[in-house]
């Protein structure tokens, strides 16, 4: 009998028990059953233990499994991919203006002058100035592209008349579908304001768990000594982080989301877990665009880091979080 691989976190257990694989943003495939399922935020229960993939062996559902990876059964992996039924590929929304890229630093200018509930990122995309959300990625929910749209308009109509929501689609499990927008031309207000103004980040403590190579590693520890004068620590697993955390009692915790004994995903659980952990804000750094989706919308952190990290970006999302209550 042959097995396909998926990535270990695409597979979770639903809070009623429910084996399930993970297909969009609101279905998921219930492996005991063999069938597709409607899929809420609030259905989520925990990450999939190394227990819980034994007993799907047991039952002949999964081969094979790594901290990484899990082998299930071909003809399952069939039926999910018939039970997709295009829904593999979700939507991220930006918000589209008429307005011409050389009045790029006017839109920076009156985004700081009105009120709006999220962070909005101004960019270049076909020549002309589009708005993102925090740390230059898309907005996760049409909602909240809307609910921005609505703010800029009523704050400078004249400005922003005809502006529109836009979207684009990202394949759960392969690559988005078109241009990234962290390749946009980015030069924001709210990264003038990072070079200047280090209230939200200094003197408080962040805990780094994992981090890559290890240029990655001194680029991160640059950004948040250097750059945001924090106290930092770099925890090599998520073993050797648990009691850091507790001791330490930091304000963020970064974590990568490939970690060498664990996945992040399970790792984030045991953290909020921790008595001490209730105003701790944890952003997540990870190669795949699609953990973007998962990182904010089931597991629900507080930011979302892509990789390869860039020293500009990885700074402003940490100054954003921690500026936000």
């Amino acid at each position: 009998m042959s097995y396909l691989p998926i990535p270990r976190h695409y597979i979770f257990v639903l809070q009623r028990g429910t084996y399930v694989v993970r297909l969009s943003e609101d279905s998921v495939w219930d492996l005991e059953a063999g069938q597709k399922l409607a899929y809420n935020a609030s259905d989520f229960g925990r990450a999939i233990t190394d227990g819980d993939l034994r007993v799907l062996h047991n039952a002949g559902f999964v081969d094979t499994f790594t901290i990484q990876k899990v082998f299930i059964r071909q003809d399952i992996a069939a039926s999910i991919e018939s039970g997709k039924r295009g829904a593999n590929r979700i939507r991220a929304y930006y918000i589209t203006t008429a307005i011409e890229q050389n009045d790029l630093e006017h839109v920076e200018q009156t985004l700081s002058e009105v009120t709006i509930s999220h962070v909005v990122v101004p960019a270049v995309r076909d020549g002309v100035v589009v708005l993102y959300g925090s740390g230059g990625q898309p907005f996760t929910t049409l909602y909240d592209a809307e609910k921005v749209l609505q703010q800029i308009v009523v704050g400078a109509t004249d400005l922003f008349a005809g502006a529109s929501v836009s979207v684009y689609e990202v394949s759960h499990y392969g690559t988005e579908a078109s241009e990234s927008p962290s390749d946009a031309t980015l030069r924001t207000q709210t990264a003038k304001r990072v070079e200047t103004d280090k209230t939200p980040t200094k003197g408080k403590t962040a805990v780094v768990v994992g981090g890559g190579e290890s240029i990655d590693q001194k680029l991160i520890r640059n950004v948040l000594a250097d750059d945001l004068e924090m106290k930092v620590y770099i925890c090599q697993s998520s073993r050797e982080a648990i009691p850091i955390i507790e001791d330490y009692r930091p304000d963020i915790v970064l974590v990568d989301l490939q970690l060498s004994d664990t996945h992040g995903w399970p790792f984030i659980r045991k953290v909020r877990e921790l008595p001490t952990a209730n105003s701790l804000k944890i952003l997540v750094m990870s190669g795949d665009q699609t953990d973007m989706v998962i990182a904010l919308k089931v597991v629900r952190v507080h930011g979302f880091v892509p990789r390869p990290l860039q020293r500009e970006q990885l700074r402003e999302q940490i100054w954003v979080t921690l500026n936000t209550s």
